[in-house]
């Protein structure tokens, strides 16, 4: 099977972004910790995370994605694909349970 030239750019950005990605969740140490971060994060009070709310999210913890990165993470993060993480698959994440993608 042949990658072309822009799977082959997600697939790097998006390794790049897994690692991050892994420093946000060693750093979310209980569920308690996940969940107050997440509210945190969310802004718009909608119970989910968009893009620029997760970078935030990240950033916070101490690790910082590129734009590129977030929409990897996004895409991976976002299971049912509406565009947002809602604390469901957040937490599911963190528990290692779900994710899609390049990513996971």
């Amino acid at each position: 099977m042949k990658i072309n030239s822009s799977e082959h750019v997600f697939y790097q950005v998006g390794h790049h972004s897994k690692s991050k990605l892994d420093l946000v969740r060693s750093l979310l140490s209980t569920e308690e910790v996940v969940k107050s971060a997440f509210d945190a994060a969310d802004e718009s009070k909608d119970g989910a995370l968009s893009a620029s709310e997760l970078g935030h999210l990240c950033l916070a913890l101490g690790s910082s994605l590129e734009p590129q990165e977030v929409e990897a993470a996004l895409q991976t993060l976002d299971t049912d694909g509406n565009g947002k993480i809602e604390y469901d698959e957040f937490i599911r994440w963190w528990k290692g349970e779900g994710a899609k993608g390049f990513l996971y």
